[in-house]
């Protein structure tokens, strides 16, 4: 389900790896027995863009998101 994928809290980690060293990374991790999975790609404007298939869950603007961060956490670090 979209909502498992999203707030999921099976563990690992991310890694942000060159594309030209993708295929490296996967085959160091499988030659180990460890899952891996691309996920995504850096973007070059200050957005995070969630997408399920072709579909779009979240394209928001970076400083708008820590806006929101930072003021849903004030009351509690004031």
């Amino acid at each position: 389900a979209l909502e498992a994928r999203l707030y999921g809290e099976a563990p690992g980690f991310l890694l942000e790896v060159a594309p030209d060293r993708e295929r490296d990374v996967i085959d160091l991790f499988g030659s180990a027995g460890l899952d891996i999975a691309p996920v995504g790609r850096t973007l070059a404007e200050p957005r995070l863009r969630i997408q399920d298939g072709g579909a779009a869950i979240v394209d928001a603007d970076l400083a708008e998101l820590a806006r929101i961060h930072s003021d849903a956490i004030r009351p509690y670090v004031e």
